[in-house]
């Protein structure tokens, strides 16, 4: 195997060139008399360094000066090659590669942009498949697996795939360090360590859809709509690419020119157009092979259809289930906030309940119209205690903001209601 690979194209001006052979190599016959590199099959051989890795099985060669834009270089071995058993090259190899018209000498390092798993991720399954997704293309001959270790390569070598031959132990934190990897020029990459947590579970189910907005067969969407979609579990961040999701306009025949976001969970994906979409109008969502963390895969697709304007108008907070200052709240009390218009279920973690300025434990839940987020404590309340329930930061469908917090205090009794669990006095919003 060559690297560059045989007849590349747009080659940088001072690649790391690399040859793999199946023998052990004899160190001493390795030189600038079996090894060359020159411009053209015959051309003067170009000044380089010749030298050959610690295991014997891979030729470098670095040119000691910039090869030429818009040229064929010839990287040419020679019969004196030799392995350790005394066998020779039986004839002459070469492979080649073209240097771009514009090409230039890479001098940067290659920058870890995103990996799978994330730091931080928690409930990791035990049989995970890693992806690392670089800013630009990576020597394939830098990257050595770890023991039986299956890696695998694409996007032009931007995205390196694999997958251990063990099983991770569960319930564990576990350390992942990626270093000695280069790029096509030998730059070497920071060392980057990301620290994560196992759960006790191998994961084997597709990843799946729990809601999207706008809704599957929504009409009259405004025109500056975002899409947003949240999925069963954590997905592979690596592999969301404009053509893993994206919008599609079904007159045009073309997907929509947007930004994609993906929240720090890995749960939720979005979508925010370029520009406006057309008026009346009906789009696609897709989510095609989206992955988890594991590599089952998920194929879906939801149509929308637009209106004709623009909403340009922040949500508005419409009824809220705690008047302020309510005493004799139920322990086992869930929390309600409506809203004008339906809202981006991203921003759930907007809505809290805290004491004394601390975070209460809560399950956040959007209803299916998009309009109210119920918050329920994932245990009982303290008796004869004030909480603060604070609604801010929410957005609507357009990534209009809400103006300003709605923020109500409330004091427990001391019991549980075992007949209405959730509170159903409701009053206009503050303003």
């Amino acid at each position: 195997a060559y690297y560059p690979s045989n007849g590349s194209q747009n080659v940088v001006l001072n690649p790391l060139i690399e040859a793999s052979v199946s023998q052990v190599l004899k160190a001493s016959s390795v030189n600038a008399n079996t090894v060359q590199i020159r411009k053209d099959y015959s051309g003067a051989v170009h000044p380089a360094t010749i030298s050959l890795s610690e295991d014997g099985r891979v030729i470098r060669i670095k040119p000691l000066t910039s090869l030429q834009p818009n040229a064929t270089y010839y990287v040419r071995f020679y019969t004196g090659l030799e392995d350790i058993d005394g066998d020779k090259l039986r004839n002459e190899d070469y492979s080649y590669f073209y240097t771009g018209a514009t090409a230039i000498a890479d001098t940067q390092s290659p920058v870890i942009q995103r990996t799978s798993p994330s730091d931080g991720a928690v409930d990791v399954p035990v049989n995970p498949t890693f992806y690392v997704r670089f800013d630009e293309a990576i020597h394939p001959f830098s990257v050595l697996p770890k023991g039986n270790d299956q890696v695998s390569f694409s996007e032009g070598n931007k995205v390196i795939r694999y997958v251990k031959d063990h099983v991770l132990k569960d319930n564990s934190q576990i350390k992942e360090t990626w270093s000695g990897i280069s790029d096509g020029s030998g730059n070497l990459i920071a060392d980057r360590t990301i620290t994560f947590n196992t759960g006790n579970r191998v994961d084997a189910k597709d990843p799946g859809v729990t809601n999207i907005t706008p809704a599957s067969g929504a009409v009259g969407v405004p025109v500056n709509t975002r899409i947003n979609v949240l999925m069963t579990e954590p997905i592979n961040t690596v592999a969301v690419t404009s053509a893993s999701f994206y919008l599609y306009d079904t007159v045009l025949g073309t997907s929509v020119n947007a930004t994609t976001a993906i929240s720090s969970d890995g749960r939720q994906l979005s979508l925010t157009p370029s520009a406006p979409l057309a008026v009346s109008r009906r789009y696609t969502v897709y989510l095609s092979a989206i992955q988890d963390l594991v590599g089952n895969t998920d194929y879906e697709s939801y149509d929308f259809t637009t209106g004709v304007a623009a909403d340009t108008a922040a949500p508005q907070v419409s009824m809220v289930s705690v008047d302020e200052a309510l005493v004799d709240v139920p322990l086992n009390a869930r929390l309600r906030v409506r809203f004008n218009e339906a809202v981006n279920i991203q921003k759930l973690d907007k809505v809290t309940l805290t004491l004394n300025g601390l975070p209460i434990t809560v399950a956040q839940e959007l209803s299916s119209d998009r309009l109210t987020i119920t918050l329920t404590p994932q245990q009982l309340l303290q008796s004869n205690t004030t909480y603060t329930f604070t609604v801010s930061g929410i957005e609507d469908l357009s990534g209009n903001v809400l103006v300003a917090p709605t923020v109500r205090h409330f004091t427990t009794s001391t019991k549980v209601d075992n007949v209405q669990a959730v509170m159903g006095i409701y009053t206009p919003a503050s303003g």
